[in-house]
C-alpha cells in the first residue's frame, strides 16, 4: 500500500471516529465539530471535495450531526466566489469543503454568457450558489431573477444575499412552469425538490404559485433576460413550452441541467425548430444529445448539463 492510499485509509477511519463522537456527546460537540469543519483550512477541503470514497461517508455524518434547523456560514476559498459566504446546513453536506472545482464546467458557461450590467435569471436557484455567481458577474448595474418556490431552500437562499450583501437579486417564490396557476411541490429543503406531474399528491406537497416566462416577461413586464440556467429536477420542458414567444424573440443562450431522457426529448425537439443548437458541457452528453435528436430512446442517460445556443439569424 503507498503513502497516499495510507494516508487516505487514515483519513477515513478519523473521519468516521470525528463523526460519531458528537453522536454520542451531545449537542455542543456537535455544534463544534460543526464549527470546525466549516472551517478548515483550504488544503483539506480540497482533500475532502475530491476523495469521493472519503467525501461520501462524511456527508451522512454530517447530516446526522446537523440539527434538522440548524445552519453553518462558510466562506468560501477559492473559485468564483472566493470570499463570498454561504449558509449551510444538513440536506448541503458538500458546501462544508466546497472549492474552485464545484461543478467548474457550468460555472464557466454563466461567467462566460452573464455579462456585465445584463439581467439573467436563475430557474430552481436553490440556496444560491449559482445566483452568486451570476450576481457576481452582472455587476451592480445587472440583475438575477431568481425562482426558488421550496420554502427551506428559498429560506437559505434569502439568507446568502443577506450576508453577502447582495442588492441585485430579485427573488420570485414561484416556480417557472408550462403556465401561471397553482401546482402541487414536493418540497424537503434538498435539490431534489419539485413540481408534481399530474395524479395524487404525496403528503409532502405543498401548493405554489407558478409563472410561465412569457406571463413573466410580457404581461408582468419583468426585465427581459439574455440568459438562462434551468435546474427544476425533469421539468425543463414545462419551463421552455412556458416561453415559445421569449425564445423565438429574445433567443438567449440556456443552460439546462436535464434530469431525465424523456426531457432530453421534449427539450431538444423544441429548440431545435427555433434554430438552437446543442453542446454538452461534458463529453458523456454527445450521445445523449445524437440520441435525442432522433427522438430517442438514448441508452445509458444519467443527469447532464447541455448549452444551447441560439444560430444566428
Amino acid at each position: 500500500m503507498g503513502a497516499s492510499q495510507r494516508m487516505t485509509k487514515n483519513l477515513h477511519r478519523i473521519a468516521l471516529l470525528f463523526g460519531a463522537m458528537p453522536l454520542l456527546l451531545g449537542g455542543a460537540l456537535r455544534d463544534l465539530v460543526v464549527r470546525m469543519v466549516a472551517n478548515s483550512p483550504q488544503w483539506l477541503r480540497h482533500r475532502l471535495y475530491h476523495q469521493h470514497g472519503l467525501r461520501n461517508r462524511l456527508a451522512p455524518i454530517l447530516k446526522w450531526i446537523v440539527a434538522a434547523d440548524g445552519t453553518q456560514v462558510v466562506t468560501v476559498s477559492s473559485g468564483p466566489l472566493r470570499g463570498m459566504k454561504l449558509c449551510v446546513g444538513r440536506n448541503t453536506p458538500n458546501y462544508y469543503w466546497i472549492d474552485d472545482r464545484h461543478e467548474a464546467e457550468v460555472t464557466a458557461m454563466l461567467q462566460q454568457h452573464a455579462k456585465s450590467g445584463t439581467v439573467v435569471a436563475d430557474i430552481g436557484a436553490h440556496i444560491g450558489f449559482h445566483t452568486l455567481i451570476l450576481s457576481r458577474s452582472v455587476g451592480e448595474a445587472g440583475m438575477v431573477l431568481a425562482f426558488e418556490p421550496d420554502p427551506a431552500n428559498l429560506g437559505r437562499l434569502r439568507k446568502n444575499l443577506e450576508i453577502n450583501q447582495l442588492q441585485n437579486v430579485r427573488v420570485f417564490d414561484r416556480a417557472v412552469a408550462k403556465s401561471t396557476g397553482v401546482f402541487y411541490f414536493e418540497a424537503d429543503g434538498s435539490t431534489t425538490s419539485h413540481l408534481l406531474s399530474d395524479g395524487p399528491a404525496p403528503e409532502k406537497a405543498i401548493k405554489i404559485q407558478t409563472v410561465s416566462l412569457d406571463d413573466l416577461f410580457y404581461k408582468e413586464h419583468a426585465p427581459i433576460a439574455s440568459l438562462l440556467k434551468v435546474d427544476v429536477e425533469g421539468h425543463e420542458a414545462g419551463v421552455l413550452q412556458g416561453g415559445t414567444r421569449f425564445l423565438k424573440e429574445i433567443r438567449p443562450p440556456l443552460l439546462l441541467e436535464v434530469h431525465h431522457e424523456q426531457a432530453m426529448v421534449d427539450c431538444l425537439t423544441l429548440l431545435t425548430p427555433l434554430g438552437y443548437e446543442f453542446t454538452p458541457l461534458k463529453n458523456k452528453g454527445k450521445d445523449f444529445i445524437a440520441a435525442a435528436l432522433r427522438g430517442g430512446p438514448i441508452p445509458g442517460f444519467s443527469i447532464c448539463h447541455i448549452a444551447c445556443f441560439a444560430r444566428p439569424c
